[in-house]
């Protein structure tokens, strides 16, 4: 199966089958197909064994299954500074 467009929405590429060249727009995502474009996931991201993906990642949170191929631009803009609340934290903890 191949999408040549733009997705907005949930996504579940659920068969190592499906290819989607376009952008993709969801509130969650689980890839296992193949996806040349850029994805925009508010929240999380699952990567299967079978997924390939190339173009940018914006995500709260990921993650990829061993074998999955991924040639992405990653960024975490959604995770509203987790990681550096967690160092901060971790600091003043063990300081």
């Amino acid at each position: 199966v191949l999408v040549t467009k733009d997705i907005t929405g949930e996504l579940a590429l659920e068969g190592k089958d499906v290819t989607v060249i376009g952008n993709i727009k969801a509130q969650n995502a689980d890839i296992n197909g193949a996806v040349e474009g850029n994805l925009d996931v508010k929240e999380k991201v699952a990567v299967g064994s079978t997924a390939v993906i190339k173009g940018d990642l914006i995500a709260g949170e990921l993650a990829v299954d061993f074998g999955a191929l991924c040639d992405v631009n990653l960024e975490h803009s959604y995770s509203e500074g987790k990681a550096a609340a967690f160092f901060d934290n971790y600091l003043k903890e063990n300081s």
